[in-house]
């Protein structure tokens, strides 16, 4: 199953108004965040094309941020949100730091 795929799947019904291309920004936007996170201070890996990916144990984590990504759509950067019995705060601009909790740091010392 491709990530995309996952991407919906997880999504369900509320995929349905995603194109192909803003699901690509979506995951691309999460494997950014997740190597930044991962490599603050060495480059990131690259495969035999020269294109950067996320190592396989990042991949579920991948989608998961994705989603929360989506989820906050319009909302990017909020701290409160009040109406009526919804009540919205977002610890982050982007990624909740439960997620990036689960991201461990990677420095690679130059030889």
């Amino acid at each position: 199953m491709t990530q995309s795929q996952k991407l919906l799947l997880r999504l369900g019904n509320d995929g349905n108004e995603l194109t192909e291309m803003e699901m690509e920004d979506l995951l691309d936007s999460a494997k950014n965040i997740i190597l930044s996170r991962r490599f603050p201070l060495s480059a990131w890996p690259m495969d035999e094309n020269g294109e950067t990916y996320v190592e396989a144990r990042y991949k579920d984590l991948q989608v998961r941020i994705a989603v929360e990504l989506f989820s906050k759509r319009g909302a990017e950067g909020e701290t409160t949100h009040n109406e009526g019995t919804v009540q919205r705060t977002y610890d982050s601009a982007g990624v909740s730091l439960a997620l990036l909790k689960e991201i461990v740091p990677m420095a690679v010392l130059p030889s």
